[in-house]
């Protein structure tokens, strides 16, 4: 498990996720290139 941020196209931090990196890469959450790695 690790936190990932959802950043907007200004880069503002719009959601914060505890959740595993298989779940971002699904395109679940929306595309995983707005997702970045906090921990």
């Amino acid at each position: 498990m690790a936190y990932y941020a959802k950043i907007d196209e200004n880069n503002k931090v719009i959601k914060v996720l505890r959740i595993e990196e298989d779940m971002i890469n699904t395109g679940h959450f929306g595309d995983p290139a707005n997702w970045i790695q906090t921990s």
